[in-house]
């Protein structure tokens, strides 16, 4: 079905509305610009400011997908699928998959970054306890991308001098409290997490190292 053609005064923020939502539809620029009548200049600006225009200025134009492919979408949004490899696969925004998912019930599950660093660490101590994948997942509202990156013990992303330097400080200070021994490492010029020290103390206490 075809739109009806109008017009959109650039001073009017909801003509800048209706602009954003000829775009997100797919529509190019030109398009939406012959179709109000106003300059692509305006139209460009819209989409810069609206997001679908990435920092270098190359369009972000969301391709015409089927009722199908949106549903299939939505589908693996709803299994845990992360949003941006979704988008990038079929070819549209993330604001456009995301708005697919709000109208068919669908929550987007959150990412990594998306986390505080206590929601990380509460999801890493209940996983290494045995809490099932599927429900941590479900409670925290994660795609399976975060979920993965959290089944990794933080510990293991440091280097063998910073993994060294814990190891003798929680076994000569082993009631040292976490922040303490991120203090100390930073005193001695080394970056350690809290949450990695938390969980490398946990595997020491369970090979019963301390």
């Amino acid at each position: 079905m075809s739109r009806k053609a109008g017009t959109a005064d650039e001073s009017d923020g909801l003509g800048r509305i209706r602009i954003a939502v000829e775009l997100d539809s797919g529509d190019t620029e030109q398009e939406v610009a012959e179709r109000f009548g106003i300059p692509v200049s305006l139209v460009r600006e819209v989409a810069t400011s609206s997001g679908f225009r990435e920092k270098q200025g190359t369009p972000q134009r969301s391709r015409r997908t089927s009722e199908a492919e949106r549903s299939v979408a939505v589908s693996r949004i709803a299994g845990g699928a992360a949003p941006e490899q979704i988008a990038e696969e079929i070819g549209v925004t993330v604001l456009l998959l995301t708005r697919w998912c709000r109208q068919q019930g669908v929550t987007v599950g959150r990412s990594l970054e998306q986390l505080s660093v206590a929601e990380q660490q509460e999801v890493r101590q209940l996983l290494e306890s045995g809490e099932a994948e599927a429900e941590v997942r479900e409670a925290y509202g994660l795609t399976r991308e975060a979920l993965e990156e959290l089944q990794e013990p933080e510990y293991r992303e440091l280097d063998s001098e910073s993994l060294g330097f814990l190891y003798e400080i929680l076994r000569e200070q082993p009631r040292a409290s976490n922040r303490r021994v991120a203090q100390l490492a930073e005193d001695a010029g080394l970056e350690l997490p809290e949450t990695a020290v938390s969980a490398y103390r946990q595997r020491l206490q369970r090979l019963a190292k301390l």
